[in-house]
């Protein structure tokens, strides 16, 4: 059982077989909300600015192996509430206890600013909220990862890729009650978005169930360009591919451009392709579905 593990430059986690990093249900065993500047927390959402696994401005990171990191998700939640079934989820969601002194952890795996990074061959089970977030990001290479997250909890999103560029994502199973991918340009520093377009993206030969987006494109004030999804198998979804530039009223949204869905197929999704906009100032274009 473990709390924050601050990683650093050129140091690898590695996971042996049968391995298991179990999240602590402590508050005082994770780093506090406001531990680097870049931190970000959602009081409305209910989740923590603290994280299990945390490298923020390192380089050549890695975390390996055939071991599991756990969350211990579900220990933040009480019971499941069968009204809350609907389509996006079909299982009904897991209820916040009431006697809680504090949020949930934040997302459970982490890099902000960071260069050349990379996951192999772990599982990433039971998260408390996103399952692994990066943020303006160069260089992400994920192959062979599982996600299992409990598809009871909200806000449980796979991978987060967000403002980062030149990232890799091969061969991952992806189970999750939010959504498995979200490509986002919402860096929230001023100049972050602008400055980290979230680009030149290749995800290939994965399988994503999710009680949301298979993969959800949008959400903040950047750019989304250049990605391509290619040989993946959408199960079980709400949505299979989603588009979102403006996600609040008013506010600037996303330009996304240059997306390519190739040789995907897209099973037991409600819609397999969706877009909304909430404002005037958003751009889809250049969008190509082929075989």
């Amino acid at each position: 059982t473990s709390g924050t593990i601050w990683l650093r430059s050129r140091v690898e986690l590695h996971l042996a077989k049968g391995a298991v990093l179990k999240g602590s249900t402590r508050q005082a065993d994770y780093n506090r909300n406001d531990a680097f500047p870049e931190s970000f927390w959602s009081d409305g959402e209910e989740w923590s600015g603290g994280h299990l696994v945390l490298g923020y401005k390192v380089e050549g990171a890695s975390i390996t192996g055939e071991g599991t990191i756990d969350g211990s998700g579900s220990a933040f939640f009480g019971e499941c509430d069968e009204d809350s079934r609907f389509p996006g989820y079909k299982y009904g969601l897991k209820l916040h206890p009431t006697d809680r002194s504090w949020f949930r952890p934040g997302h459970m795996v982490i890099f902000f600013l960071s260069k050349n990074i990379r996951l192999s061959g772990v599982t990433l089970a039971n998260t408390p909220a996103w399952t692994a977030h990066f943020r303006c990001c160069d260089g992400l290479d994920i192959r062979n990862v599982t996600i299992d997250a409990d598809r009871t909890i909200a806000n449980s999103d796979g991978f987060s890729i967000d403002c980062t560029r030149n990232v890799t994502v091969e061969g991952c199973t992806v189970k999750t009650g939010d959504d498995g991918f979200a490509i986002r340009a919402s860096c929230r520093q001023p100049g972050h978005a602008e400055q980290h377009p979230c680009e030149n993206i290749r995800i290939s030969n994965c399988d994503v169930w999710s009680c949301c987006y298979g993969v959800r494109f949008g959400i903040g004030t950047g750019t989304v360009r250049d990605v391509a999804v290619e040989n993946c198998r959408f199960h079980e979804s709400s949505g299979g591919v989603g588009f979102t530039p403006a996600w609040i009223p008013g506010k600037k949204g996303v330009y996304i451009e240059n997306i390519r869905v190739s040789r995907c197929v897209f099973r037991e999704c409600a819609r397999p392709v969706s877009s909304n906009a909430n404002s005037d100032d958003w751009r889809i274009r250049d969008i190509t579905f082929e075989d």
